[in-house]
């Protein structure tokens, strides 16, 4: 039990070391000492810029993401359908009839 947890604890601090090292790569240094006025405005326009530059990324990701979200709910929605209307030929149950996807094959078998 000892061995478990020292060896748990040591692969967290492993973790952390790699993490450090990675932000540490990651990270760039502002390079602000001893700077005029002008050159601290002109590095505040361009981290503003690169803000904005990865706000917009972000965003168009998380849009693209959404809507190959909605594609597979809806192919497995349309499926579902074409699978349970394939193989019974039975009343469709309501909750299956409120699936995003309208299947025409419902109509008519689950009336």
């Amino acid at each position: 039990m000892l061995q478990a947890d020292e060896k748990r604890r040591k692969s967290k601090e492993r973790l952390e070391e790699e993490k450090r090292a990675i932000l540490k790569q990651r990270i760039r240094p502002l390079d602000i000492d001893g700077a005029d006025a002008a050159r601290l405005v002109d590095k505040a326009k361009e981290l503003l810029n690169l803000i904005t530059r990865l706000e917009s990324e972000k965003y168009d990701l998380e849009k693209s993401y959404k809507a190959r979200q909605m594609e597979v709910s809806v192919g497995l929605g349309a499926s579902v359908c074409v699978i349970v209307v394939s193989v019974k030929k039975v009343k469709v149950p309501y909750a299956m009839r409120s699936v995003n996807v309208r299947c025409s094959v419902l109509e008519h078998v689950g009336g």
